[in-house]
């Protein structure tokens, strides 16, 4: 929550406390702590909710206090000492049956088209991104949040060289995201979870807001994905956009070992695709200019051969 909300929350609490303590004179300063203490306590719970969860809370919780209400004078009449029980259980779990539709609204968890991209630590500090975005492949506006920028700049800070030299890598990724031509780059202050991890902020923002998270963590993009929100994974769309190599192609490639059977060599492209080069087996440790000439699906993925470049292609009769 940005710091003008909760001015405008600690001014409402001024506000209700003179009105208690000019109605109760003579209980004011028992008034005026529990008012403080429950405002306080409600800034710190609406801070970790989702704009929609705190929607649906307040709704929850009204509705809950009109039928613990309409219960207490109702069955409980004769027993006024039950009534405040009976109304502060009603809001209880009106407030969490609230909390749980909310979350439950189809489209709290369906982005519309162009929804913005929001881009996480991982996704910043690998670098990529940039390339893609300047590729024109996204019309969505890109979202950086201030939790995740102030993260990257604690990396950049690192007293770890390898770790420092990868915060400065995604500050200049920034810097390459900004210089593109028609990309609507924001960096936003907006929070849902003040005191959360940074994990749990991201979806939280992402599901509020429709957006869709670009990430390369794992655990990250497993936990977006049960509460529905969008995953964009920057390997996976590398991945994606790699042709795959077929025969005819002349690659270089480094033979790193021997095949099973004699005379081969093996060599291995940027995705782990490993390539069966026939006669290369005096190429082990050096690169080779290779051409493809098959390809075998496997359960493992594919399985390439190849021969030597300039070598003569074998015919099978």
């Amino acid at each position: 929550m940005s710091s003008a909300p909760r001015w405008i929350l600690r001014g409402l609490l001024l506000a209700c406390s003179a009105v208690l303590v000019a109605a109760m004179p003579a209980r004011a300063p028992v008034v005026a702590l529990a008012a403080v203490a429950t405002a306080l306590a409600l800034e710190w719970t609406i801070a970790r909710l989702a704009p929609v969860e705190a929607a649906g809370a307040l709704v929850g919780a009204f509705l809950g206090t009109l039928a613990a209400d309409w219960l207490a004078l109702g069955l409980f009449a004769d027993l006024e000492r039950l009534q405040p029980f009976v109304l502060l259980v009603g809001a209880y779990a009106g407030t969490v049956l609230g909390m749980r539709a909310a979350l439950a609204l189809p489209s709290s968890a369906v982005p519309p088209s162009g929804a913005a991209l929001l881009l996480d630590t991982s996704a910043l500090i690998d670098g990529r991104i940039a390339a893609v975005l300047a590729s024109g492949l996204s019309s969505g506006p890109i979202v950086v949040p201030g939790f995740v920028l102030r993260e990257l700049h604690a990396v950049a800070d690192s007293q770890d060289s390898n770790v420092r030299t990868r915060g400065r890598r995604g500050l200049e990724t920034l810097e390459r995201l900004r210089a593109v031509p028609g990309l609507e780059l924001r960096i936003t202050d907006d929070d849902v979870g003040d005191g959360a991890a940074v994990d749990e902020r991201l979806v939280r923002l992402a599901r509020a807001h429709g957006h869709r998270l670009v990430t390369l963590d794992f655990n990250l993009a497993k936990i977006a994905e049960v509460r529905d929100v969008r995953v964009v994974n920057v390997n996976d769309l590398a991945k994606a956009a790699r042709r795959p190599a077929t025969p005819g192609d002349v690659l270089r490639l480094a033979v790193v070992r021997t095949g099973r059977e004699p005379g081969q060599g093996v060599a291995y492209l940027d995705d782990g695709t490993m390539v069966v080069i026939e006669n290369a087996a005096d190429a082990v440790g050096t690169e080779a200019e290779v051409v493809v000439t098959g390809a075998l699906p496997t359960a493992g993925g594919t399985l390439l051969f190849a021969r030597l470049a300039g070598a003569p292609e074998r015919h099978i009769e």
